[in-house]
């Protein structure tokens, strides 16, 4: 299958997520942040995964499920609950 081209605008963002994953001190919080910042600017999960040495499976898994409780926490707090 072929991927999907990015824009220039995602393709910074892949290459910022690529940076922070090859830095020992970054924290764990700055790469998940542009991981989901990416990912609802539309990038695959395919291509994030490509970026940190994992598979398209494992991103979707790890940083999907983040970014599904997030938006259910901030669905939650809008409830006022």
């Amino acid at each position: 299958m072929m991927a999907a081209e990015t824009t220039p605008e995602q393709e910074a963002l892949l290459s910022q997520i690529e940076d922070k994953h090859n830095e020992s001190a970054v924290t764990e919080y700055e790469l998940e942040e542009l991981i989901l910042l990416a990912h609802a600017q539309g990038v695959s999960w395919e291509r994030i995964g490509n970026r940190l040495g994992i598979t398209r499976q494992s991103a979707a898994e790890k940083y999907g499920a983040m970014e599904r409780r997030r938006k259910s926490d901030e669905y939650n707090k809008s409830k006022g609950r």
